[in-house]
């Protein structure tokens, strides 16, 4: 796993507010403490430790071993000033190779959360030696006390740090800030030593922030334990009722299944009789059919006999009104024939034998005339009887509708 460091995000606030406080109490902190023109920032990281002290004007040269931590740092140097961009610049080497290729000394190296990574600190505080120069200063920070951090080999207190320190160099600050301690050191000895009653009380002081932090923090994993622990009885409570109500949902689960067994067998059923009721349908369906067909037919058959009647009806109707006509002719001739009979029987009487003769034989014509006329009467009464009969019935009053409709559209037509 790559030890990538994200101090630039949390100077920024990107990672929290807490953070951000104590990052920037760390690097403001060191860029205070840095003496001269040409600085190494040693594992820069993001490089935001390395940006400030371009802006005032230093020139520094950061390094660190991870590309994605350079890239980052570049990226942020590029969105300053040309001025600031001209004082810094960005290297991914590591501290050894870097040392040996150097050809002037630095006033001030910087190794920022560096130490606790190295199995052997000590040999970089000798190379960091051979890179200062001789009134240069080495400014160095790492966490104070416990930090499981996957890429950490030791835990820093005082006298570790310290006697790491002063294998090559005088220790002379020490600085205690949240979880970390800063030491500034140089080359040259100095009359009094920070290790004294100062560096107790402040050592001590850091040590009670650092617990009364992990009590408060206990304190409030106690208070969230306890919320837990009401959460989990409640949570338990609900879990037997919810296990006493799954009971009752299973059995009436089971009633269920019972009823929807029985509600399945009625449905099989129902299916089958709407099967059968499908296929009474069909035959129904078909045996109108068969009824409509026949009745099709007879309905053509009773057309055709009503189209018979109608035509024998308007032929009956011509020949009575012919002899009506012919019965009107004829008591009008017989009449005028009888008239001049009766003048010339007044006239004569010579001539009534003839007359008399005559007017029998007229009698008799006119009585003949009378028998057709009531033959003829009686016929068309059997006639009509027949009409009267065949309109009342429904295929009758069918075919009458038809017959006025069809007149109808003849009349229109004609229009």
């Amino acid at each position: 796993m790559k030890n990538i460091d994200r101090i630039a995000e949390a100077f920024s606030g990107q990672l929290g507010q807490e953070l951000m406080e104590s990052s920037r109490k760390r690097v403001h902190w060191i860029c205070s403490s840095v003496k001269g023109e040409n600085i190494l920032d040693v594992g820069c990281s993001q490089g935001i430790a390395s940006i400030i002290l371009a802006r005032e004007g230093r020139y520094i040269t950061g390094i660190d071993i991870c590309r994605e931590s350079i890239d980052y740092a570049k990226r942020l140097r590029d969105e300053e000033d040309e001025i600031t961009r001209s004082f810094v610049e960005f290297e991914c080497i590591d501290f050894v190779s870097h040392v040996k290729k150097l050809d002037q000394l630095y006033d001030c190296i910087i190794m920022g959360e560096v130490l606790e990574h190295l199995s052997d600190p000590v040999r970089f505080i000798e190379y960091a030696d051979s890179a200062l120069a001789k009134n240069g200063v080495v400014v160095i920070t790492v966490p104070f006390g416990i930090n499981d951090y996957h890429d950490h080999k030791r835990t820093y207190y005082v006298t570790e740090i310290y006697n790491t320190a002063a294998t090559f160099f005088v220790v002379v600050e020490v600085f205690f800030w949240g979880g970390w301690i800063g030491l500034v050191c140089t080359k040259e000895s100095i009359s009094s030593s920070p290790f004294g009653e100062s560096l107790f009380t402040r050592a001590e002081d850091a040590f009670y922030k650092i617990e009364r932090r992990l009590v408060d923090r206990v304190s409030a994993l106690k208070l969230e334990l306890e919320n837990v622990d009401a959460k989990y009885r409640q949570v338990s409570e609900q879990y037997a009722s919810l296990k006493n109500a799954h009971s009752v949902l299973e059995k009436n689960r089971e009633g269920v299944i019972v009823e929807l067994a029985g509600t399945n067998k009625e449905l099989s059923e129902t299916t089958n009789r709407y099967a059968q009721a499908n296929t009474d349908r069909t035959e129904l369906i078909a045996s109108l059919k068969s009824a409509n067909s026949t009745y099709e037919k007879d309905r053509e058959g009773f057309i055709g006999e009503l189209s018979t009647a109608k035509k024998e009806n308007s032929t009956a109707k011509k020949e009575l009104t012919a002899i009506k006509k012919e019965l009107n002719e004829t008591t009008n001739r017989h009449s005028g024939e009888r008239t001049e009979l009766m003048e010339k029987l007044t006239y004569s009487t010579m001539e009534l034998g003839n007359t008399i003769e005559l007017l029998a034989a007229a009698d008799a014509d006119l009585q003949r005339i009378h028998t057709q006329v009531a033959i003829l009467q009686k016929e068309n009464s059997t006639y009509q009887w027949k009409l009267n009969r065949i309109i009342n019935t429904l295929p009758g009053k069918l075919a009458l509708r038809m017959y006025r409709f069809l007149r109808r559209i003849k009349y229109l037509t004609k229009k």
